[in-house]
């Protein structure tokens, strides 16, 4: 196949010397992989009359254009295993292409697009210093057979997924890992796990940590009756609305003296509790956005099927900047969080060119305090 010509008002001034002047540069052959095959096509080089430098190549009008593989199949093939087990993602795909896709093919599309989603989280997260004052942290089980765990820490007012992390074992190091990352003096709320626990007494005084309102009132339920339950639920709401001083002496000498041993658990959380809520920005009720986060993220089909760790991790970035940027109801998570536009399709930054995506966003590095929780403590709706 012959390169087609330019016209002559197509053609640019030499980004080198400026000269408009081209010539012939030669000929090479290159062979491209498509989905029908190996196609070897004749590229024409035009490199500029004064500098002699290449400037462009010419390739057939019936060639892929220098493209290995079809970007709409590859945006195609990331929306479909978001949701769905590998098996599925084959077979739809069969049926658009006429052939199915190779095994090898999709893994290494996932860790392309693993690895650039990884790439811009981090760079996300950077400009996100100094807006996070809250976070939730939570945990949860994957795969089929040999179990593994995860731990995910998502903005805990708007329910910006932050980052997360996979393993085969459940250990208070991979939490701390995950938890050492944050700025100091920011604050945690979690369900009181013993791995995050853990984490959170080795890290001290370097951040804050409520434990989850929902998870110790669930503690209470199972030790007392029905009556005494609906009691100690009244005044634990008349608790939270109250203001510093009175909060104290109406635990101590109310709700304690009275209901001792239902009560263990809040003891023991009752430091940190009061250390949150006395911060400039209270902490949310609970962790619901973390309970809630994961479930969303990552899908009981998907978790069945998972048999590779680093696959897991290709897909948990994917899932991650998916989460983030894709738009529930009329704003993204990013968008409720920062003020700024997501990308208008959220799998564009991860196949294609970055164009679009917030990777050249500058936000400005003024503390951005988030909107203060409604009457009755319950969290906006993400």
């Amino acid at each position: 196949m012959k390169p087609t010509e330019d016209s002559p008002s197509s053609i640019v001034p030499c980004p080198h010397c400026g000269a408009t002047r081209e010539e012939s540069g030669g000929y090479r052959r290159r062979k491209l992989r498509t989905f029908r095959g190996i196609q070897e096509v004749r590229v024409k080089r035009i490199r500029c009359a004064q500098c002699k430098r290449q400037k462009r190549a010419l390739y057939p009008e019936d060639c892929p254009r220098s493209r290995w593989y079809a970007i709409s199949i590859q945006e195609h093939f990331l929306i479909l295993a978001s949701h769905r087990a590998p098996e599925s993602v084959q077979n739809d795909l069969a049926k658009n292409l006429g052939f199915p896709l190779a095994r090898p093919t999709r893994l290494r599309w996932l860790r392309s697009a693993g690895a650039r989603a990884k790439r811009l989280l981090q760079r996300e997260n950077r400009l996100l210093r100094g807006r996070v004052y809250w976070g939730s942290v939570d945990e949860w089980a994957f795969g089929r057979g040999p179990k593994g765990y995860g731990y995910l820490y998502f903005e805990a007012w708007t329910g910006c997924p932050l980052w997360g992390d996979l393993g085969h074992r459940r250990r208070y190091e991979r939490v701390r890992e995950l938890l050492w990352r944050l700025p100091p003096r920011l604050g945690v709320v979690s369900d009181g796990a013993q791995e995050v626990g853990e984490a959170l007494g080795w890290l001290g005084r370097r951040l804050l940590w409520a434990r989850c309102a929902f998870h110790l009132m669930r503690e209470v339920r199972a030790k007392v009756d029905r009556k005494a339950w609906g009691e100690i639920r009244e005044g634990l709401r008349v608790l939270r609305g109250l203001g510093p001083g009175e909060r104290e002496a109406f635990f101590w000498k109310e709700l304690l003296p009275r209901w001792g041993k239902a009560l263990e658990g809040w003891v023991r959380a009752w430091e940190g509790l009061q250390e949150a809520w006395g911060a400039e920005v209270p902490p949310p009720w609970t962790n619901n956005v973390a309970e809630v986060g994961h479930g969303r993220l990552w899908r009981r089909r998907r978790r069945r099927v998972l048999r590779s760790l680093e696959v897991g991790e290709s897909w948990l970035m994917v899932g991650l900047y998916r989460m983030r940027h894709r738009r529930i109801g009329e704003k993204s998570p990013w968008e409720r969080l920062t003020g700024t536009l997501s990308p208008e399709c959220w799998w564009r930054p991860l196949v294609g060119r970055i164009k679009g995506s917030t990777q050249n966003l500058h936000l400005p590095h003024i503390p951005h305090k988030p909107s203060p929780p409604p009457p009755g403590g319950q969290r906006p709706r993400a």
